[in-house]
């Protein structure tokens, strides 16, 4: 859950701040000395921190640091659709009319944003209060 994995997060950056360890000290480890710089700077955790985190860190950072690499993330979240069998979006997910033109797209009379097609007739021009600024 993501409940657990904030609490996972949280815990591996304690673990580098109570280390003493800074962004930029791992950057240019990495950049000089690429894993086995990390590693080194990552012996600092060695006292307070499990081996496991150590190389969850370590991967973790290697993946930042490397663009080619694939990084380590948590698995992407897939929205949970209740009512799939009566879901008119359709297998594509996204529902007609959800891009920024719908109104001209749309089979739909939905009122446009900016004008009123009603204010030709001057009797039904609405005139906006005045609003006090907070």
């Amino acid at each position: 859950s993501a409940r657990a994995e904030r609490k996972r997060v949280t815990a591996l950056r304690r673990l580098l701040a109570d280390a003493g360890l800074l962004y930029d000290q791992l950057k240019d480890a990495w950049q000089e000395h690429k894993l086995e710089g990390l590693e080194k700077q990552m012996a600092a955790l060695s006292v307070n921190a499990k081996e496991e985190d150590i190389k969850e860190l370590i991967e973790i950072f290697d993946c930042h640091f490397d663009p080619a690499k694939e990084p380590k993330g948590p698995k992407p979240r897939v929205p949970k659709n209740r009512n799939k069998a009566t879901s008119s979006a359709g297998e594509t997910g996204e529902a007609d009319g959800s891009t920024s033109d719908s109104q001209n797209s749309s089979p739909h009379n939905s009122p446009n944003k900016t004008n009123n097609e009603v204010a030709e007739d001057p009797s039904q021009t609405a005139v906006p209060e005045a609003v006090a600024a907070n």
